[in-house]
């Protein structure tokens, strides 16, 4: 099935790699400018390279915690500038930390906790 997301604009967390960056990657690829947000500096710039070079949808690359929400605010307020009204979020951001609690380091649990601002 061929998307038409012509005009459209996703923000997309978690871009640089896995689901995210397929997911920004077919994306533009149907017409979509795209704002990608991820930790990975040196992924994310080869992910939004690889979107310009579909000369399709525009990619504006954003290095953003989503545990910081002065990051995200800032991150957001510059896809408007560039982009105009968001269509999409696409949440793909994430860690995946294979701890039982006793072992948690409270580094771990001080980023888990500080991140639930984006759930309430």
């Amino acid at each position: 099935m061929k998307w038409n997301f012509d005009g459209k604009v996703a923000i997309i967390t978690g871009a640089a790699s896995g689901i995210g960056r397929q997911i920004a990657r077919d994306m533009a690829a149907s017409g979509a400018n795209v704002g990608i947000l991820d930790l990975n500096a040196e992924l994310g710039e080869k992910t939004s390279q690889e979107i310009n070079n579909l000369n399709k949808g525009k990619v504006l690359f954003i290095k953003t915690s989503v545990t910081e929400k002065d990051q995200v605010d800032a991150a957001v307020n510059q896809i408007f500038e560039k982009f105009g009204d968001v269509d999409f979020l696409i949440n793909c951001a994430g860690i995946l930390k294979d701890f039982l609690i006793s072992r948690f380091k409270e580094d771990f649990w001080d980023m888990t906790i500080r991140s639930s601002w984006i759930r309430s």
